[in-house]
């Protein structure tokens, strides 16, 4: 089975959405790292830094918002708002009316087939199949020896499938998009002109967001270890040596029913 390639301007305006998901959850995450009592230096290194990032973002959510169909992005699809163009609209018309006629082939392919809208029939979508129907591994008997139905695939979820009359309207509606997408071109460069100044900051943004996942997860595995961890002592003596005492592995520390040996460990600036 071949599946349709996936246009570059569509992947741009894919990565451009996910990072517009990113930084309109950021102030939720900053909400719950900025509470009274927090640690001065999570407030240095992270929560300030996010706040910065997040004031830098703005301008990037606000295009994202205003230009990108967001109820689409949900459905997985990457197409601009058809606002910004007549042919965009006229498009966007017809794709909506072919999409109206597939939602009511679903009530009369669940009678045919004796089967529940919605539950034990149900209508999907995605980029590489389009429009298709899908029921349980459990109902597939009904569609055996029945001519009326062409069988996509087959896995654990069940068993994908068209009629004649959904396979035409997908077709017709998969046209359609292709056209949208090439008639967005234009609008995406400009989009693509302005996401890429912010390539710095969102360096930086990766950055802070790694160094939070790091501490978090240690902060993970301290909190559920079965012993304690032992804070270090740190010494003022100018001496540069780590000395470890009866240390393990916290991997091995989680495992039942494993023995093993703590050990000391001993290092030395200067000395391997």
């Amino acid at each position: 089975m071949s599946f349709p390639s996936i246009p570059i301007h569509a992947v741009i305006v894919c990565r451009c959405s996910r990072i517009y998901q990113v930084v309109k959850r950021l102030p939720q995450l900053v909400k719950c790292l900025d509470t009274p009592g927090q640690s001065a230096t999570l407030i240095n290194v992270v929560v300030d830094p996010l706040k910065e990032l997040l004031s830098d973002m703005l301008k990037f959510q606000e295009m994202i918002e205003s230009t990108i169909d967001m109820d689409l992005v949900d459905r997985g699809e990457f197409l601009v708002k058809p606002d910004f163009d007549d042919d965009l609209q006229e498009m966007r018309n017809s794709m909506n009316s072919i999409e109206d006629q597939i939602k009511k082939l679903l009530s009369r392919v669940a009678s045919d087939l004796n089967l529940e809208a919605g539950k034990t029939l149900k209508l999907e979508s995605n980029n590489q199949l389009g429009y298709f129907f899908r029921v349980t591994l459990k109902e597939e008997k009904v569609l055996r020896d029945n001519k009326n139905y062409q069988t996509l695939d087959t896995n654990k979820s069940g068993v994908r499938f068209r009629n004649s009359a959904l396979a035409d309207l997908n077709s017709d509606y998969q046209h359609h998009k292709e056209q949208y997408s090439e008639q967005q071109k234009a609008i995406v460069a400009e989009i693509i002109g302005i996401a890429a100044g912010y390539v710095s900051t969102l360096h930086h943004l990766n950055d802070v967001l790694a160094r939070l996942d790091v501490l978090t997860s240690f902060a993970e595995v301290a909190a559920t270890a079965p012993k304690p961890y032992v804070r270090p002592t740190v010494k003022s003596d100018g001496l540069r040596v780590m000395r470890l005492k009866g240390v393990r592995h916290a991997c091995l520390e989680v495992q039942d029913g494993v023995s093993f040996i703590a050990n000391d460990a001993e290092f030395r600036e200067g000395q391997c």
